[in-house]
């Protein structure tokens, strides 16, 4: 007769294979609840056993047994337009008073550079793509072209270094100059964005 009774061995590869697999049922449960501006950190995620229950202990008579397993899961993540923001200010205090920080829509990246759990201390490391422009005041063109032709206004625009090109329209169509107010025109400004 063979009689087969539960190792310790036993015990530890179930409760290892039992736990990985909970472990990695809890994070990917923990990222659904995340939202698309909220990337996980990669090396700052973590998983330990709080519980481990056979139905068998060690010693017990038995070719079978189940088990129970609880993890906690822990993860880090961060707001997109966060760190964008905590970025852009970085730069833009590096920027001379007439210049401005645009960030691109892409090529955000944040890892970590160190992590202390004990105290709660995380720092990153994060990169961004920007561009960087010619500050613009919108009431400022205005007024340097109230009054004029349309000849004239686009010759002003035209002469100015930090415009690459500008379009204007009049409304009624069949007016010559644009309003003598510089309150009654708008401006709107369009920045090239980076590619990356």
């Amino acid at each position: 007769k063979t009689v087969t009774v539960i190792s310790q061995s036993d015990l530890d590869k179930a409760k290892a294979s039992l736990s990985a697999q909970a472990q990695v049922a809890a994070l990917t449960e923990l990222k659904k609840k995340l939202s698309t501006d909220q990337p996980v950190l990669d090396g700052a995620t973590g998983s330990s056993v709080t519980a481990f229950n056979p139905s068998a202990a060690v010693g017990t008579q038995a070719s079978n047994f189940t088990a129970t397993s609880t993890v906690q899961t822990t993860l880090l993540t961060y707001h997109k337009k966060d760190l964008q923001q905590i970025l852009t200010n970085a730069i833009q205090q590096k920027a001379s008073g007439d210049q401005q920080v645009i960030p691109s829509q892409n090529g955000l990246q944040a890892t970590v550079a160190s992590l202390d759990t004990t105290d709660g201390t995380l720092h990153l490391h994060g990169t961004m793509a920007a561009f960087i422009a010619a500050k613009f005041d919108a009431s400022t063109i205005a007024a340097s072209v109230k009054g004029k032709t349309l000849v004239q206004a686009r010759k002003l625009l035209l002469n100015n270094s930090t415009i690459s090109e500008s379009e204007i329209s009049i409304w009624p169509s069949y007016k010559s100059r644009l309003p003598f107010f510089a309150n009654k025109i708008t401006i709107k400004i369009a920045t090239p964005h980076p590619s990356s």
